[in-house]
C-alpha cells in the first residue's frame, strides 16, 4: 500500500508539472487569464438553468485513427465488409460460433435504421458476450491458407442473413430454422461500422489534417512508443478511420467490439493507434492491455484525468489545479472537470481517484432508455467509494481507505463553457456540490471539494 502511495504522489506530481509547464499540453491553446482578485476568488459565477441539464446521448459515434505501417502503399484501400469478416474469423480461429465473433460479425454487418442494429444469436439473459479477460490478443490475421472453411462460410452467412432481417417475434420463429438461427434478438445497440483510409496530410493544402503533426509528436501524449516508434511517425504518410455507432447497453459492448475490430486492423496493417479525443498514440500492446473489459468497468485505463491551471479559484492566494477527463465521449456522456484543488501531489492523487469514480457513476447512469426519450443526468448523483475504487478494477492495485469516513457523498454537474484544449464538439460539465448548497450566495467551492474528498477517501 505504502508503495502504491508513493507511485501515486510520483504520478501526481508529474501531472502537476505538466498542467504548469508551457511545452507539456501544446494543443491546449487557451490564454492564460490574470488570476482573479482575492477578494472575488472562488465565488460561482450565475450560470443558467439550461447549463444544469446534462443529458447523456442515446447514439454514440466513436472514431480511432490508425497510422498504417511506413511500408504501407500509396495503393491502400479499406478493407470491405467481406474483407472485415474474413480478418475477424482469421483473428479468432475455431471460434466461428462463439457468441463474441458472432457481435463482431453483426458490428460489420449492422446497417443504420430506425430500430438499430442486427438480428443476432445471443442468450435469452442479454449477456454482454464479451470474451474472457484471460483471452489472447488476436493473432496475425494475415491471409488465409486456401478456401475458407465450410464453418467459416456458414458463420458469415448467418450473420449476413441476420443483418438483412427484421425483428422476429418468439411466434416468428421457424422451428427447423438452424441452431445458430435460433432465439434472434435484435441488437439495438449495435448501430455500424465505417472505415476508410486517407493520406495523413490532404493534397488539398486547404484541408485540415486528421491529426495535427505536433500532437502526434508531443512527448507526453506520445510516451507509450519507443524511440523506434516515434520516429516512424515521419514514415507514416496514411491513416485509417475505424469509426462504431452504438448505443450504451449491455455494457457499452459497441465500444468493446470496435477496439477489438481496431486491434485486429492494427495487426493486419502494423499500425499505431490515435486516439482523437484523449489525442494519445499507443501501440497496439498497450491498446490491448487497456480494452475495455464490462465485466470490470476499467474505467481508470480508458479515460485521462487531464491537469490544469485553475484561475477561477484560489487557495492561499494561488490559483487552483483542475482536473479533466478526455474521451467520456465514448460513453455517451459529456466529459468532467473537478476544480479547486490545491497544488499538492497526494490531494491531487485523491482527487484523480474521485474523478474516476464520478466517471464509472455516470457510465452506469447513462444506459440507453429503450422508450426513445434521452436520459438525462439526476440532480444529485451519489458517488460511492466502491465506484473509485470499481474503475481501477483490471489492476492489481487497492485505494487507501478510510475506516471511519461516510464513503459517499453527493454531486451536481453543471456544464460549463467551451476551450480550446477540450475534445471538439463534446460538453464539458463541472462537478460541484449539490444545487441547495453550489447555489448559494456563500458557496466556497475549493472549501466543498476539501470535505467531499474528505468523506469518500478520507483525505
Amino acid at each position: 500500500m505504502q508503495e502504491f502511495a508513493k507511485v501515486g504522489q510520483k504520478l501526481a506530481c508529474c501531472l502537476l508539472l505538466a498542467a504548469c509547464s508551457p511545452r507539456a499540453q501544446p494543443e491546449a491553446t487557451t490564454q492564460q487569464q490574470p488570476p482573479p482578485k482575492v477578494a472575488d476568488a472562488n465565488k460561482q459565477a450565475p450560470v443558467d438553468d439550461e447549463a444544469h441539464r446534462v443529458v447523456f446521448a442515446d447514439r454514440i459515434a466513436y472514431s480511432y485513427v490508425l497510422l498504417l505501417g511506413p511500408t504501407t502503399e500509396k495503393s491502400v484501400t479499406a478493407p470491405t465488409k467481406q474483407q472485415l469478416r474474413e480478418l475477424v474469423l482469421e483473428a479468432f480461429p475455431g471460434r466461428e460460433h462463439d457468441e463474441e465473433v458472432q457481435l463482431l460479425l453483426g458490428l460489420i454487418e449492422a446497417k443504420q435504421t430506425t430500430e438499430g442494429g442486427p438480428t443476432l444469436e445471443v442468450p435469452g439473459d442479454g449477456a454482454s458476450g464479451e470474451a474472457k479477460p484471460e483471452d489472447g490478443p488476436p493473432q496475425n490475421p494475415g491471409s488465409a491458407n486456401g478456401e475458407p472453411s465450410n464453418q467459416r462460410e456458414q458463420a458469415i452467412d448467418v450473420a449476413a442473413q441476420a443483418a438483412a432481417e427484421g425483428e422476429l417475434a418468439d411466434g416468428e420463429i421457424d422451428a427447423d430454422a438452424q441452431e445458430t438461427l435460433r432465439r434472434k434478438r435484435r441488437m439495438t445497440d449495435l448501430l455500424g461500422l465505417d472505415v476508410e483510409v486517407h493520406p495523413l496530410v490532404p493534397t488539398n493544402p486547404d484541408e485540415p489534417a486528421l491529426v495535427d503533426m505536433e500532437i502526434l509528436r508531443e512527448p507526453i501524449l506520445s510516451r507509450d512508443l519507443n524511440p523506434e516508434q516515434r520516429a516512424s511517425l515521419a514514415n507514416r504518410q496514411w491513416v485509417m478511420v475505424v469509426r462504431a455507432r452504438y448505443r450504451n447497453q449491455h455494457g457499452v459492448r459497441g465500444l468493446r467490439l470496435l477496439q477489438t475490430i481496431v486491434r485486429v486492423l492494427a495487426q493486419k496493417y502494423d499500425a499505431l493507434i490515435h486516439d482523437p479525443d484523449t489525442r494519445e498514440t499507443v501501440t497496439r500492446e498497450t491498446f490491448y492491455r487497456t480494452r475495455l473489459q464490462t465485466r470490470l468497468g476499467n474505467v481508470a485505463d480508458q479515460i485521462p484525468v487531464v491537469p490544469f491551471q485553475d484561475n477561477a479559484h484560489t487557495i492561499n492566494g494561488k490559483p487552483a489545479v483542475r482536473l479533466a477527463t478526455r474521451g467520456m465521449r465514448r460513453f455517451g456522456s459529456v466529459d468532467i472537470e473537478l476544480a479547486g484543488l490545491p497544488p499538492d501531489p497526494e490531494v491531487l492523487q485523491q482527487a484523480t481517484h474521485f474523478v474516476y469514480g464520478v466517471a464509472f457513476n455516470l457510465i452506469k447512469l447513462g444506459v440507453y432508455d429503450r422508450s426513445g426519450y434521452a436520459v438525462e443526468m439526476p440532480d444529485a448523483i451519489h458517488v460511492h467509494y466502491k465506484d473509485c475504487a470499481q474503475a481501477y478494477a483490471s489492476r492489481d492495485v487497492k485505494l487507501p481507505r478510510c475506516a471511519d469516513c461516510p464513503e459517499e457523498v453527493r454531486i451536481h454537474l453543471v456544464e460549463r463553457k467551451a476551450e480550446a484544449q477540450d475534445a471538439q464538439g463534446h460538453v464539458v460539465a463541472n462537478i460541484v456540490a449539490p444545487r441547495h448548497l453550489s447555489d448559494a450566495a456563500g458557496y466556497d467551492h475549493p472549501a466543498w471539494v476539501s470535505q467531499a474528498l474528505a468523506r469518500v477517501l478520507g483525505l
